[in-house]
């Protein structure tokens, strides 16, 4: 992000050193805006490693802000501070953190509560701006949280439209060109066929109640070498939430028992007719998944037990038996900048383990370090990218297994000058949500100016 940025992309999208050397617009399809934060807080002074650090508390600490201000307006601030230390301490949470290292997802725990509080503040321009938040933090977690969001909304009388609207509006730069050129992409062979198919992927019930804590990964059947545990606190509240909201016949302690019900089940093998006819699920890769929502859910439960006497024994209950959670495999006191962002680490060790949106049929599974010459122009084609050799544009050639781009010149010195372009979706993208957020400042200074009057 930050060499794009200094090379004058903006909004960034190919990025020049990974795809072991050869490029890929990587974020043409990975939602940007961590990186962008964390370009920010660069460019004000600290590392990339430090950099990186405070975007992952922010994560941290905003999302028990925003759970908080979500909680308080229907338990009050005891029901608030409740909710938020469930949601911060959820299991999953930690396991975003760190076990999966999963920095998009861990932030899109910060946007879920604010959309769900300005929803039913009947606030359409926020919501509408914090869904669109949502997008380009983690397009996946956004997609099914839609759905979730307008049955919140229409339960609570409120229209879930322009919102919706206004979301698809501001992201239309970045959702746009990901959806019309991930074809060209390896990304499907690799995150919905061969790599992550979500059918291999369903929770076993127990491991809801209890599995070990580990850091390894996701496999198929009941031994994950990570944890899925809800917490058994966790049941235990969400068990008394529904008991009290029966008894006070709670709207917002129901309506989250039943969408906090309906994540457990997406994350089970029961609910595979689902995934198997929605394909857009497919490329949520995991069903468990559905944890964040389940946390979510869990800790608006927790809030709704909003007595002194219980929020005093759930609140260190929860840290005491949860923060043993929120602790690192290993501690590496080496690390630099300049080792973990060196020519090899990022031309090969990190490019090895994210290569899915190189272009179709590049040769992944053949590649080693000794592949990457210096004799060859290493940029791999895709759409945008043009050529010209003294002056003239000329045809791209990809022929190779590598879909390097060639060119042919005749004998002698010549300027070849390539340049990364947008194409006409990606061009519509860009207006479109540049329209988008002129029309919003716009109304909001006429509304400022009204009040001024």
């Amino acid at each position: 992000m930050d060499k794009s940025l200094k090379a004058g992309q903006f909004p960034v999208r190919w990025v020049p050193d990974l795809g072991f050397g050869y490029g890929y617009p990587l974020f043409n399809f990975y939602p940007p805006l961590v990186y962008y934060l964390g370009e920010i807080i660069h460019v004000f002074g600290p590392g990339f490693i430090d950099s990186i650090k405070i975007v992952w508390f922010l994560a941290l600490f905003g999302s028990a802000l925003s759970m908080y201000f979500l909680a308080k307006e229907f338990f009050g601030k005891w029901g608030g501070i409740t909710a938020s230390m469930f949601y911060l301490y959820a299991p999953y949470h930690a396991i975003d953190a760190y076990v999966r290292g999963a920095l998009a997802e861990l932030f899109s725990f910060v946007w879920l509560p604010l959309i769900l509080l300005f929803s039913y503040k009947n606030k359409p321009i926020l919501t509408g701006v914090f869904l669109a938040l949502l997008m380009v933090t983690h397009n996946l977690i956004f997609l099914p949280f839609v759905g979730i969001y307008i049955i919140w909304s229409l339960t609570f009388k409120r229209n879930p439209v322009l919102p919706v609207i206004i979301a698809f509006g501001l992201t239309a730069f970045f959702w746009l060109p990901a959806l019309a050129e991930k074809q060209f992409t390896l990304v499907d062979q690799l995150l919905i066929k061969n790599l992550a198919s979500y059918k291999i992927h369903f929770l076993c019930p127990g491991q809801l109640w209890y599995s070990p804590w580990g850091f390894g990964g996701s496999v198929a059947g009941c031994t994950d070498g990570l944890s899925f545990a809800l917490g058994k606190i966790y049941f235990l509240v969400i068990i008394a939430g529904l008991v009290v909201s029966l008894f006070k016949k709670s709207r917002i302690g129901l309506i989250s028992f039943v969408l906090f019900a309906f994540s457990i089940f997406m994350t089970l093998p029961y609910s595979q007719f689902i995934w198997d006819k929605i394909p857009q699920l497919w490329y949520l890769q995991f069903p468990w998944r559905f944890l964040e929502f389940a946390a979510l859910f869990s800790a608006l439960l927790a809030g709704s037990l909003n007595k002194k006497l219980l929020v005093f024994i759930l609140i260190p209950l929860v840290i005491f038996i949860n923060s043993k959670y929120f602790t690192p495999q290993k501690f590496i006191p080496d690390a630099t900048d300049q080792k973990l962002t060196s020519d090899y680490q990022i031309k090969w060790v990190v490019s090895s383990s994210s290569f899915e949106y190189l272009p179709k049929g590049w040769a992944w599974k053949d590649i080693t370090p000794q592949e990457i010459r210096k004799d060859q122009v290493k940029i791999t084609n895709f759409p945008g990218w043009k050529v010209w050799v003294d002056g003239k544009e000329t045809s791209i050639n990809d022929n190779n297994k590598y879909k390097l781009i060639t060119v042919s010149a005749p004998p002698g010195n010549h300027k070849i000058t390539a340049k990364f372009t947008n194409t006409p979706i990606r061009t519509l993208g860009n207006l479109v949500s540049l329209i988008c957020i002129l029309g919003l400042v716009l109304y909001g200074f006429r509304r400022s100016k009204k009040k001024d009057n």
